[in-house]
C-alpha cells in the first residue's frame, strides 16, 4: 500500500491578502517520491471561522470578511490546512 501525503497551497502565496484578491487553493496528494496523484473534483473545502471566505469547487477563494482564517482541503480521510489573513483594500 502506497502512503499518500496531503498537500495544500494558496496561489499566489501572500502573507496578507486584500478582500478583493481571489487566490486559488490547490489540494494535492503526493506519493513518497513527491509525485502528485490526480485528485479530480472530490475535494471537500472547509473555512474556519465560518463566513470568513468561500471556496468554489475548483478551489477559487473569495474572501468575505477581514481577519485570520484557515482553509482545509480533504479527499477521503486525507486533509491539509493552511492559514490566511485578509484585510480591506486601501482606500
Amino acid at each position: 500500500t502506497t502512503v499518500l501525503k496531503a498537500s495544500l497551497s494558496l496561489s499566489p502565496k501572500k502573507a496578507m491578502y486584500s478582500l478583493t484578491d481571489k487566490p486559488h487553493a490547490k489540494f494535492r496528494l503526493l506519493r513518497p517520491d513527491g509525485s502528485a496523484v490526480k485528485v479530480g473534483s472530490g475535494v471537500r473545502w472547509t473555512i474556519k471561522p465560518r463566513g470568513r471566505a468561500r471556496v468554489s469547487p475548483s478551489g477559487r477563494i473569495q474572501f468575505l470578511s477581514e481577519g485570520k482564517g484557515t482553509i482545509t482541503g480533504c479527499q477521503g480521510k486525507r486533509c491539509q490546512s493552511v492559514s490566511f489573513y485578509a484585510e480591506p483594500d486601501d482606500p
